[in-house]
C-alpha cells in the first residue's frame, strides 16, 4: 500500500520548484537528509549517511576511468548492504545501463524523492568525474507518484518511464573509456553541494592540459596505446589546430604532456609495483629497456634501480 505524502515532501519540491539560492540549497539538504533517514528507519536499516557516501567518493576518484569508477561504486555499496541498495552496469549495443535498486520494503513518495534525488546525484557525480556532462538517452524511475514529484523529474534531460522495476538511466556506451580526472582535493567542495546540484550548475571544467593529461595516464593504468593528437581532438569534438592553439595559450604542448605523463607513471611503477625495467618499458611504450633506462636517466638523473632501491 502507498502511503500519503508528508508535507516534508511538498517543503522539500517548493524549494526544487521556486528558488535556487544558497538557503534553497541548504534547505533542501536538510530536508532530504531527514528525509533519507526516515525513509531507511522505515526500511529497518541506517541511511548511507555523508561518511559513506565520502568514502565512496575517494575510491572513485582513484579509478582511471569512468566505467571502472561505476564498477566501483557498486562494489561499495555490496560493502555497506543494504544502506547504499544494489548498483549495476550493463552494456548492449553500445548503451550503457547504469541500474540502481534502492531495496525499498515500504515504497512511498518519500523514499522516491530520496531515490529520485540519489538517481540525479550519481549523474552528476559520473559528470563531474571526467570533467564533462553524462548526457542521458533514458531513464526509467520505480515509483507511480507522478503528480508530487513531477518537478524533479525534468531535472533529467532525457524521456522518463515511470513504474519500472528500478531506478536507472541510458547513456553512450563509449563515455565508459573516459577518463577520472578528479583528485582528492577537490573532493569535499564537490560533496557540500550534493545533492543540491540539481539545477542545472555545470563545475567549471578543468583546464584543457589536465583533460588530457588524464586521458594519457588513463591509457598507461590500463596498458592501452596513448591517444594522439587527432584521438584526443575527436574526443573534445575539437579540431587539431584548435587544440593545439588551446594547449599553447595554456603555456603547454602535447608532446611536454605525454613525455611527464610516461615520467611519472614510469616513477610510479618502480615505487608502487614490483614489475621488472622491460615490463615497465614496454608498458610505457618504449622500444626495450635500455631505451627505457636511458630516457630515465635523463629525466631523474639516476638509474632506474636506484629509485626501486630507495622506496624498498
Amino acid at each position: 500500500m502507498t502511503q500519503a505524502p508528508s508535507p516534508l515532501l511538498f517543503d522539500i519540491l517548493a524549494h526544487v520548484t521556486h528558488g535556487s539560492d544558497a538557503r534553497h540549497k541548504t534547505r533542501y539538504r536538510e530536508a532530504i537528509e531527514a528525509l533519507e533517514s526516515r525513509v531507511a528507519a522505515d526500511d529497518g536499516h541506517p541511511p548511507m549517511g555523508r561518511s559513506a557516501v565520502v568514502m565512496m567518493f575517494r575510491t572513485l576518484i582513484t579509478c582511471p576511468t569512468l566505467g571502472r569508477a561505476i564498477e566501483c561504486a557498486a562494489e561499495f555499496c555490496t560493502i555497506i548492504h543494504p544502506r547504499g541498495g544494489r548498483l549495476s552496469l550493463s552494456i548492449q549495443d553500445g548503451i550503457a545501463v547504469f541500474e540502481m535498486d534502492s531495496l525499498r520494503h515500504h515504497p512511498s513518495a518519500e523514499s522516491c524523492l530520496v531515490d529520485l534525488s540519489g538517481l540525479l546525484a550519481y549523474q552528476q557525480v559520473f559528470s563531474w568525474l571526467i570533467g564533462t556532462p553524462v548526457t542521458l538517452r533514458r531513464v526509467d524511475l520505480a515509483y507511480t507518484f507522478q503528480g508530487e514529484l513531477t518537478p524533479l523529474v525534468g531535472l533529467f534531460g532525457a524521456p522518463v518511464t515511470v513504474g519500472a522495476s528500478a531506478y536507472r538511466f541510458e547513456f553512450d556506451a563509449a563515455v565508459l573509456d573516459y577518463p577520472v580526472i578528479r583528485k582528492p582535493a577537490e573532493l569535499d567542495e564537490f560533496v557540500d553541494g550534493l545533492p543540491c546540484r540539481l539545477w542545472g550548475e555545470a563545475d567549471e571544467a578543468p583546464p584543457l592540459h589536465r583533460q588530457i593529461r588524464a586521458s594519457l595516464e588513463a591509457a598507461l593504468i590500463v596498458g592501452a596505446p596513448m591517444p594522439d593528437l587527432t584521438a584526443l581532438a575527436s574526443r573534445l569534438h575539437l579540431s587539431e589546430s584548435t587544440l593545439r592553439r588551446r594547449l599553447r595559450a595554456e603555456g603547454v604542448n602535447f608532446s611536454r604532456l605525454r613525455e611527464d605523463a610516461v615520467r611519472e607513471m614510469a616513477r610510479h611503477y618502480l615505487e608502487k609495483s614490483d614489475r621488472d625495467i622491460e615490463t615497465i618499458a614496454l608498458r610505457l611504450g618504449f622500444y626495450d629497456g635500455c631505451a627505457f633506462r636511458r630516457a630515465f636517466r635523463r629525466w631523474y638523473g639516476c638509474a632506474p634501480r636506484e629509485i626501486r632501491r630507495a622506496s624498498a
